[in-house]
């Protein structure tokens, strides 16, 4: 059975995601073997996609990894807040594309480790680091002591920073930011306007997205959505099937399911 999928896209990265995550799209999916039919399931879910491979994660990750490192600065800098940022590039064909391919910025090497990217216009400075199998793309930045690890993604404009941290198979973009201490987990998306921040967890399958804000203590998790222009803070906790959305306010010792 196959476990995951990887999905090709033209000018970003190779974005690994369960198997699930097209089956829930398309739920023929899961028993098909015709790719040309999964593809078409999951440009419904990824519009932006080129092509796709499913097969069991040891197979996924033997084929397109390896131990070496993968990437060079080009020796381009650019300053971004008063600090010197290297461009980077690949130094070998990998899983993010072939020797040559030009990437985004870094301060230093620490900033970028394993088989990890950084790629567009995306930039990772201070003591922020990026590892394992994760990616920073788009107009990304991850600064302060903030780690992306794991199988995470964070890209297009969104932001992480302070002592955040993102990983699992956890994804953050558009404009959203994820900061202080907050952290973002598992299969859990933040997207849209979103903020996380305080010492808030958004973990498992649920989503932030539009204005909401989750804060303070507050844990959103299992297949929850926040929206809207709602609010979840304190040491509230939204969970289960429950959708918190419009201007709602969750706060307190609340807890709220479905």
């Amino acid at each position: 059975m196959r476990q995951y999928c990887l999905l090709l896209f033209k000018n970003a990265p190779i974005l690994k995601v369960h198997y699930e995550s097209v089956h829930g799209v398309c739920s023929e999916a899961i028993y098909s073997s015709d790719l040309k039919f999964l593809e078409c399931c999951a440009k419904l879910k990824y519009p932006n996609i080129h092509s796709l491979k499913c097969e069991d994660d040891d197979t996924i990750d033997s084929a397109i990894d390896s131990n070496a490192k993968h990437w060079e600065f080009t020796g381009e800098p650019k300053i971004v807040e008063g600090v010197i940022l290297r461009r980077i590039k690949l130094s070998k064909d990998c899983r993010w594309g072939d020797k040559g391919t030009i990437g985004g910025c870094i301060e230093k090497e620490s900033n970028l480790e394993g088989n990890a990217w950084v790629g567009g216009e995306a930039k990772v400075y201070g003591d922020a680091k990026v590892s394992g199998y994760a990616a920073v793309w788009g107009n990304a930045k991850v600064y302060g002591n903030a780690v992306v690890w794991g199988d995470a993604q964070v890209w297009g404009n969104a932001r992480v920073s302070g002592d955040a941290q993102v990983y699992g198979d956890a994804r953050v973009y558009e404009n959203a930011e994820v900061y202080e201490d907050a952290q973002v987990y598992e299969n859990a998306w933040v997207r849209g306007e979103a903020k996380v921040y305080g010492d808030a967890k958004v973990y498992e399958n649920a989503e932030v997205w539009g204005d909401a804000k989750v804060y303070g203590n507050a844990k959103v998790y299992e297949n929850a959505e926040v929206y809207g222009y709602a609010w979840v803070y304190g040491d509230a906790q939204v969970y289960g099937n429950a959708r918190v959305y419009g201007n709602a306010q969750v706060c307190g010792y609340a807890r709220f399911c479905k």
